[in-house]
């Protein structure tokens, strides 16, 4: 029934597919874990962090066709083909982002940008009608949601080490995917009840918005490329 669904799984499965080859691995293990008590309030916030991200990432990802063509009147394979394009301009900043976050050391800014970015382009969407100008702003939205997203999964394992680390992903992962439940399902909601996509719009903006001045609420530096000379100090 809607043919795009296709393109933009295989758009996102490119972006992460092809972003991961550019050295986003996690790092290993050698860190010193941090205390229990660090840990687990750790865990919350980035669980937290990544509920609200994926909110909006799953809320756009989902009704992102329909809010274009009901602004555009573009037909159905016509907006599956351009679709690729802010996947395209995803992957390209996927793939910078990283490498200057591997190049820097610097985490928090490399995702939390992105989000803001997104957060522009998610809240002025609803009020554009002009449908060249409301693309533009998908590709904006679809770099706040996508772009981040490489850095993110290596934060987790900055701290922790060993099971700590692989519990803290599952953690996240699974608390935070609620949101990919919540984000859809309230678009799809007010959409119902106001006959508009502006409110939930807004509220996935305002999503990325708490996602990435949170993030910025997280440690600032980070070891990064050589764990024997990271000094205990740094983590506590």
């Amino acid at each position: 029934m809607y043919p795009w669904r296709g393109g933009i799984s295989f758009g996102r499965c490119i972006v992460y597919c092809l972003g991961t080859q550019r050295g986003f691995s996690p790092l290993s293990g050698e860190y010193p874990d941090v205390g229990a008590p660090s840990a687990i309030l750790l865990r919350r916030e980035l669980c937290f962090i990544y509920f609200m991200w994926i909110t909006g990432f799953w809320g756009f990802g989902f009704w992102m066709p329909t809010v274009l063509k009901s602004v555009s009147g573009w037909s159905n394979a016509s907006i599956g083909w351009l679709i690729v394009i802010p996947m395209a301009v995803a992957l390209i900043g996927f793939i910078v982002t990283g490498n200057s976050s591997a190049r820097t050391g610097e985490k928090r800014w490399h995702v939390a940008i992105p989000m803001f970015i997104g957060t522009v382009g998610m809240g002025l969407g609803p009020f554009v009608a002009n449908p060249l100008l409301s693309f533009i702003l998908v590709c904006v939205s679809a770099v706040g949601v996508y772009v981040g997203m490489g850095v993110w999964w290596t934060y987790p394992t900055s701290f922790l080490s060993g099971a700590a680390a692989a519990g803290a992903v599952g953690l996240i992962n699974s608390v935070g995917n609620l949101g990919g439940w919540v984000g859809p399902y309230l678009v799809g909601f007010v959409k119902d009840r106001t006959g508009s996509f502006t409110g939930a719009y807004l509220y996935l903006a305002f999503s990325l918005l708490v996602a990435g001045l949170l993030i910025l609420t997280l440690r600032k530096k980070l070891p990064v490329d050589h764990p024997a000379s990271v000094q205990q100090s740094e983590l506590n």
